[in-house]
């Protein structure tokens, strides 16, 4: 069987000192959402960290490991929260992979098209916003150009299709917050409901 490589998404904790273990993906997808830092694991190692963050332990490795490329599952240091905090990492995970399955959903050419048809627009001087999007459109189509309206027609498409993933965006780093405050399992699931009926 081969052996498939796994991208760690990290972020730092401690000052910067240490990374800490988010999610893990199949490097297929590594440049689908913005990363703090990841690495390029094996499948054991990968599958290993997935485990323990599913449980809701916290998996960390000191920067200046993570950057030498020499990782082993050795490497990282686990530890295994109190049952509040193993359940506010659980919940987290959750949420994340449920954004995770949306972005994906949207796929790659859907903003490959958002950049395209944007940067036509704004080589021919047109720059939309929220607060001159109507008096552009028409300013746009007044021109007659065919090619400048099918790039506002893709433009329009895609940020269609775009809007609903930012919006859970937003809606995700919210429910973290409100995560990391909660002080009951409760709260935690309050802050979680959204996801719940998204996935």
């Amino acid at each position: 069987m081969s052996n498939r490589l796994f991208m760690v998404e990290f972020k730092k904790i401690n000052g910067g000192e240490t990374y800490q273990a988010v999610d893990v993906q199949l490097q297929d997808v590594m440049y689908a959402k913005a990363v703090e830092f990841y690495l390029i694991v094996g499948n054991e190692v990968a599958l290993e960290i997935k485990r323990n963050i599913a449980e809701g332990n916290i998996v960390t490795i000191p920067v200046a490991d993570a950057e030498s490329g020499d990782v082993t599952i050795d490497s990282f240091t686990i530890d295994v929260p109190g049952d509040l905090d193993a359940y506010k990492n659980k919940a987290k995970q959750r949420i994340s992979n449920v954004f995770s399955f949306y972005l994906a959903s949207t796929g790659g050419m859907v903003f490959f098209q958002a950049m395209t048809s944007f940067s036509i627009l704004a080589s021919h001087g047109y720059f939309i916003t929220d607060e001159n999007r109507e008096e552009k459109y028409l300013e746009i189509i007044n021109t007659g150009d065919e090619d400048l309206i099918t790039a506002l027609e893709e433009y329009l498409d895609a940020y269609d299709n775009i809007s609903p993933v930012a919006g859970m965006y937003s809606s995700l780093k919210q429910a973290k917050l409100e995560i990391d405050a909660a002080t009951s399992e409760e709260e935690v699931d309050a802050a979680t409901a959204m996801f719940d009926t998204a996935s």
